[in-house]
């Protein structure tokens, strides 16, 4: 059932229909297993939009289909609210001279063939100025809470990092910090880092006609690592994580500064965990990656 799991996740990948006949001898229980399975790894839609276009003699069982498509309309219906909410935030913002930069799950989204079915929850974000051409985050932070609670907006502010704003019911954790610095001077180092990938507006992205803007891939590189790496040492990581890095490789290679990269995954001792996302996406899911994404 994981080989199946594996071949319909690579097609989605690499942009291939499914083979009809390497599907056809797939049984109810192997098609619910694998249902179940995306679910729990947080790859639900995108493996529907794969199976959905199956034709009849080798598609899931209805009742399967049912519960899948179900799952994904429901995924597709909160991903879609929460990123007009996410908007309607960001404009509130920019009405104090503020735009914001967003992270994690509605920053990757855009990679995805479908971008509302990558699942998330909230809205991670860092809010930042443009002053005589160059990002100022000093001081946003702060203008950022104070702001919500002028418009009556909740805000808690327990944990150094991030404030957490409840916007209309959705958590909006404001983020003073990408990373957490208490750490040590290495992670203070990396904070560093990235924030000089996004030293300047031209190094990030406008999404649609929002206010919301998604981070350099430079940025994106090095602050994906880290988090998935955190993912994996204190909490879990998802196949949904892999897809992530997967989805972005196969996006972003080209504009990604990976010598740079590299020495900073050696200073890390991020390196062998990146490694193991390339090992992943070429065996499981048969990328061909660019040599560049390799450490040479």
């Amino acid at each position: 059932m994981k080989q199946n799991l594996y071949y319909i996740l690579s097609c989605a990948v690499n942009g291939k229909e499914l083979e009809v006949e390497r599907l056809r001898d797939v049984t109810l229980e192997v098609w619910q297993e694998v249902y179940l399975m995306g679910k729990a790894q947080g790859v639900t839609g995108l493996l529907f939009d794969k199976v959905k276009s199956l034709p009849k003699e080798v598609a899931p069982p209805r009742e399967v289909v049912m519960h899948w498509m179900s799952h994904t309309m429901s995924i597709e219906r909160q991903t879609k609210v929460l990123f007009q909410k996410s908007a309607e935030f960001a404009e509130l913002m920019s009405q104090e001279g503020m735009q914001t930069m967003v992270l994690k799950g509605l920053a990757l989204s855009g990679y995805y063939p479908n971008p509302w079915h990558r699942e998330y929850g909230d809205l991670d974000c860092y809010l930042y100025e443009v002053k005589d051409g160059k990002v100022m985050w000093e001081g946003c932070y702060e203008r950022g809470n104070s702001v919500s609670e002028a418009h009556g907006i909740e805000v808690k502010r327990g944990f150094y990092k991030h404030s957490h704003i409840n916007y209309k019911g959705m958590e909006v954790e404001n983020h003073q910090f990408a990373l957490p610095i208490k750490d040590g001077p290495e992670v203070k180092d990396l904070e560093r880092e990235l924030r000089r990938q996004v030293a300047t507006p031209e190094r990030l992205k406008q999404i649609g006609q929002t206010h919301l803007y998604r981070p350099s891939a430079d940025f994106t590189a090095l602050f994906l690592t880290a988090h998935s790496l955190s993912h994996f040492l204190f909490e879990s990581i998802k196949l949904r994580h892999v897809l992530d890095w997967a989805f972005f490789v196969k996006a972003e290679h080209q504009h990604v500064d990976w010598e740079n990269f590299w020495e900073w995954c050696e200073r890390m001792k991020y390196t062998r965990f990146v490694m193991c996302l390339n090992h992943i996406c070429v065996r499981y899911l048969g990328m061909e990656l660019p040599v560049e994404v390799y450490k040479q």
